[in-house]
């Protein structure tokens, strides 16, 4: 038997089938537009929307001030400080001085200035020896050695030397070579001493009674004089044109004395029965050292006016020298001993050292002050040194 196959269906009934279902689409699709419209209906015309009830207002809520945050102090950052420093205690200005000596024995007595020379002599423990130097230069030379002795005697190019305490001669600066100055009389000699073309000293033609004379050799004639015979001992002549001066012990005092070579006068100018001596001579000017009163002083004596002052009324003085119108002297007012200038002109007083030990014994020739100071003390080295000063 064949199978039985289904029948096939018409055009008419798919046509039904699709319009019914159209139908059905458009009902449910009106169906929805009602449904919207009933739930949100649109407002008619006409008629105002209904004002919603206001919804009660909140109460404002009271924002407090604000308090301002405290500003917070920055803590500082911590440094730490570094170690002071100790600040260095300055170094003392004192006089503006040159060392011409250093750690030698100067011999008191042995110094002497002249033009841009300092002759000095240096005891040893067997004799001495002389030495010159040259302040421009710095430079030190020994001029002679052995038992001889300048004492300080220096000018017009010239170094006085006396060997063996007798015999005299004349060193001369330029050329180095010597002359002999005294005659050849075995005599003690002592004190010499240069100004202009002569050269002085003090001589003993006694035995054995001493007899003191004071001599002068003349450089360009050779010509050796006793102008003052039979004195008490001239110490430390000094000679300035017509003028001699020196001191002599007297009884239990001494006194200077002032010789007029063009009168042969001779003057006592120091008080008496005082102890008097150190004299020195510029021009008219004496400056001489006295224990008048009992108490070291200093005095200027003018050979025209014959008027004797006190140089510096505190204080002691000692040592004093004389060049025009400036003087030169030593003075312990401050405790220790310092130079001091005293101006004749200007009658002013002006301290030179100021270094914080002893200076003394100062001599000046134009604007240089040599001087012995002892602030190189040592142990081994107990003398004082020499030095230079340009006031």
């Amino acid at each position: 038997m064949d199978p039985i196959e289904p029948p096939e269906e018409s055009l008419f009934s798919k046509a039904l089938a699709i319009g019914a279902l159209a139908i059905l689409l458009i009902i449910l699709g009106a169906c929805v537009y009602v449904i919207y419209g009933y739930v949100s209906p649109p407002p008619g015309p006409g008629v105002a929307s209904p004002t919603p009830t206001p919804s009660p207002a909140p109460t404002p809520e009271i924002t407090p001030t604000p308090t301002p945050a405290a500003s917070m102090t920055p803590t500082p950052t911590v440094q730490i400080c570094p170690t002071p420093e100790i600040t260095p205690t300055p170094t003392p200005v004192y006089q503006s001085d040159v060392q011409v000596t250093s750690q030698i024995t100067v011999m008191p007595q042995g110094v002497g200035i002249w033009d841009k020379y300092i002759v000095y002599d240096e005891g040893l423990k067997a004799g001495f020896r002389v030495h010159l130097y040259n302040i421009q230069t710095r430079a030190d030379v020994v001029i002679a050695a052995g038992n001889v002795r300048s004492y300080g005697c220096i000018g017009s190019g010239k170094v006085g030397l006396v060997y063996n305490d007798s015999k005299i001669t004349l060193y001369d600066i330029q050329t180095k070579t010597e002359v002999q100055a005294s005659v050849d009389t075995d005599i003690p000699r002592m004190y010499p001493y240069i100004f202009g073309n002569q050269l002085i000293y003090t001589g003993n033609d006694g035995a054995t009674v001493p007899v003191y004379s004071l001599y002068d050799y003349e450089f360009d004639t050779t010509y050796t004089n006793s102008y003052v015979r039979d004195v008490p001992e001239p110490n430390e002549p000094r000679a300035d044109g017509d003028y001699v001066v020196w001191w002599y012990a007297s009884g239990s005092g001494s006194t200077v004395t002032v010789f007029d070579r063009s009168n042969s006068r001779t003057s006592a100018i120091s008080p008496a029965g005082a102890a008097s001596d150190r004299p020195r001579i510029s021009g008219k000017a004496i400056v001489y050292h006295s224990v008048a009163g009992g108490t070291d002083h200093v005095y200027l004596y003018d050979i025209a006016s014959t008027v004797t002052t006190q140089v510096a009324s505190t204080g002691m003085q000692f040592y004093a020298d004389v060049y025009g119108n400036l003087v030169v002297y030593d003075n312990n007012k401050d405790g220790v001993w310092d130079i001091y200038l005293y101006d004749r002109s200007t009658k002013q007083v002006s301290r030179l050292t100021t270094e914080p030990h002893d200076q003394m014994m100062p001599q000046i020739y134009g604007r240089y002050v040599v001087y012995r100071d002892n602030r190189n003390y040592t142990p081994d080295h107990q003398g004082w040194d020499l030095y230079l000063l340009n006031i």
